[in-house]
């Protein structure tokens, strides 16, 4: 699926003891850099190389759709297209009930799941304005709560990218609802909830 080397399958552990399973794969750059200065094979990148990867470039958190897994193969030519084209880093989990993760799916369950995900990055050395927040679908209402709580903790991520089939961002935050609650209300005054495409929100990492 992956290049040798470039993906590490790894398990998170969420505040409610939920296992979930989850790839970081490493932006294009860094894996290049990586095999010309190594000499033998790769297999999984360790974790030494996760934070250092982490701390060297931009990183996107993916929250996928309801449908499928981190392991959809549309899903999985998208990750290999942002870190080659947005020389990014790219984590994505599977929220509980989904993939290999544990539990079952409930609407306060999956902002527990997205927490964990982004302090997982946050203790590994990632810098909140270099990780891009990505949703799509059912994946945007869990962006929203994650970067509402975000929001009130006074933490700034780089941006808040929401993928779905609206008519207008105007229209998503307005009316979206996740099991009847409307999880993206809170982004309404605040710009982070404004960034309409990758390419816009990736754009200007400097590391």
């Amino acid at each position: 699926m992956y290049a040798a080397g470039k993906t590490l399958d790894l398990r998170l552990h969420t505040s409610d003891n939920v296992s979930l399973g989850a790839w970081f794969i490493l932006a294009d750059p860094y894996y290049q850099s990586l095999r010309t200065s190594s000499p033998q094979s790769l297999s999984q990148p360790s974790i030494a190389t996760i934070e250092d990867a982490i701390q060297s470039r931009p990183t996107i958190l993916y929250f996928h759709g309801s449908a499928g897994s981190r392991a959809t193969t549309w899903r999985v030519q998208q990750y290999i297209a942002w870190t080659a084209r947005l020389g990014a880093n790219v984590f994505a989990v599977d929220y509980r009930g989904f993939g290999n993760s544990e539990g079952s799916p409930f609407e306060e369950g999956l902002g527990i799941d997205a927490y964990a995900a982004w302090s997982w990055l946050g203790e590994r050395g990632a810098k909140p304005e270099d990780v891009l927040i990505l949703g799509h679908s059912l994946g945007t209402g869990v962006s929203g709560k994650l970067a509402s709580r975000l929001a009130r903790e006074g933490v700034k991520p780089r941006g808040v990218a929401l993928l779905a089939p609206f008519s207008s961002m105007a229209t998503l935050l307005d009316t979206y609802d996740l099991w009847g609650i409307p999880v993206l209300q809170p982004l309404q005054s605040s710009a982070i909830g404004r960034s309409e495409s990758v390419h816009s929100a990736i754009e200007g990492f400097h590391l």
